[in-house]
């Protein structure tokens, strides 16, 4: 009986913690990894996230009345967030980073960017909008997290990586079916070769700085050959 009671009491602050709205922090984030290291996977997991709503306030959507309008009104409970993605994930809304950001008004959302290496080139970056820019570098004033994915950190456009708070580096556990992400920190300091003014960075720590997925679940959310259909060729032999 004592164990029961100690579990229902070590249970009870994540109990309570699953009815309180967590913390939505408007933040750039670049993930990057190797190819088949599970960034689609963990996009998916962001997005499904974003979109899960308190059974409390379906309810109250459900059954509006004087009673249940304060409840909606409240903001400690978590409602769902709109995503907008680049990559299909059921759920979210189409998204075409280069005709529509900064283009149409994006706010209180999420945003997600896969391939951005492909979206953003960084040996292409005039044909960077100028729109974008400006939407990406006031997104907290739209209210907007943004989740950067690509195989590598500088394949993208400067300007996402000199923007992002955040670093992460996707691979695949040793457990299996799970996705690691590990943080990789960043401060403004000095070049002990150069002594220039520069950004240094370094791994996180393994316990406090890492995120860890479990993955079947989201692999409903999305194909992962999604792909462009190409025209066929009629080819000829040597």
């Amino acid at each position: 009986m004592s164990l029961i009671v100690f579990g229902f009491i070590v249970y009870l602050p994540f109990f309570l913690r699953s009815f309180l709205c967590p913390r939505h922090p408007h933040v750039l984030n670049v993930y990057f990894g190797v190819p088949g290291s599970g960034k689609t996977t963990f996009a998916a997991y962001l997005t499904r996230w974003a979109l899960h709503e308190n059974a409390i306030i379906r309810f109250c959507r459900k059954n509006q009345n004087f009673l249940t309008r304060p409840i909606l009104n409240s903001r400690f409970l978590k409602r769902r967030i709109p995503v907008y993605s680049n990559v299909p994930i059921t759920g979210a809304y189409r998204l075409d980073p280069k005709a529509d950001i900064g283009t149409f008004m994006i706010e209180d959302a999420k945003v997600i960017i896969d391939e951005a290496g492909i979206e953003y080139n960084n040996r292409n970056y005039k044909s960077f909008p100028k729109e974008a820019v400006y939407f990406y570098k006031y997104h907290r004033h739209y209210k907007v997290s943004v989740d950067v994915f690509s195989q590598s950190c500088e394949d993208m456009d400067v300007t996402l990586r000199r923007l992002a708070q955040n670093f992460y580096v996707v691979r695949r556990s040793l457990v299996p079916f799970c996705i690691v992400a590990r943080r990789i920190r960043r401060r403004v300091g000095v070049d002990e070769q150069t002594k220039q003014i520069a950004d240094l960075f370094f791994m996180g720590t393994p316990v406090l700085d890492t995120r860890r997925i479990f993955s079947p679940p989201l692999w409903k959310l999305f194909n992962s050959y999604s792909r462009k259909e190409l025209p066929q060729k009629k080819w000829e032999r040597w």
